[in-house]
């Protein structure tokens, strides 16, 4: 379709995938560099205990860092979860229209993944939707052998993989049968950047 078409295009030019674990507390992110592995690399950007609106800043300083020399790449982030409660869903909201608009005023395009279908990538088709995070940090280490510190930094990687292994599915390389639907929804559903 239309969406697989412009996808495919956006991600042959890009560089690197950047990965957005949104958090006001800790926020992951991980730059996957295609071109040069060795030059991949992962953080966890915290907001401190300060008001909302000074961690939201504190964090956005910090983004707008890692955006210099980066208007090659594109941005992956994950959706609101729809399981947090009260004031958390107002902050994590604030938190995530500001790097959205961070990202468009850096001219970075990105895109949302829901987090059960990240889950879902990670842990396979039949698990995922109640599991703790140990299970992902387990697992990461295990398909891909990298040990992460932090839940955080360790989702923020598996969000640049995800479109890592979707870019090779778009561009023809074989993949199970499971995974193939998922892309297709995930195209579908989310496949065009917001730029």
């Amino acid at each position: 379709g239309i969406n697989s078409k412009v996808l495919k295009k956006i991600l042959k030019k890009k560089k690197s995938i950047m990965g957005f674990d949104l958090s006001t507390t800790a926020t992951g992110f991980y730059h996957l560099n295609l071109v040069d592995n060795d030059q991949s690399f992962g953080i966890v950007i915290k907001g401190g205990k300060n008001h909302i609106n000074k961690r939201i800043v504190s964090i956005l300083d910090a983004i707008d860092v890692l955006l210099i020399n980066n208007s090659n790449s594109i941005a992956i982030i994950e959706d609101y979860s729809f399981g947090l409660r009260g004031s958390s869903v107002a902050q994590l909201a604030e938190l995530g229209g500001c790097v959205r608009t961070t990202l468009l005023r850096s001219h970075i395009a990105y895109l949302t993944i829901a987090p059960t279908t990240l889950k879902k990538f990670v842990l396979g088709p039949n698990r995922g939707k109640s599991v703790g995070k140990e299970f992902m940090l387990m697992q990461v280490l295990d398909t891909w052998g990298i040990k992460f510190g932090s839940s955080d930094e360790c989702d923020a990687f598996c969000l640049t993989k995800f479109l890592d292994e979707c870019r090779m599915f778009l561009n023809g390389n074989s993949i199970l049968k499971w995974k193939e639907q998922m892309f297709n929804d995930f195209i579908t559903n989310r496949g065009i950047p917001i730029m």
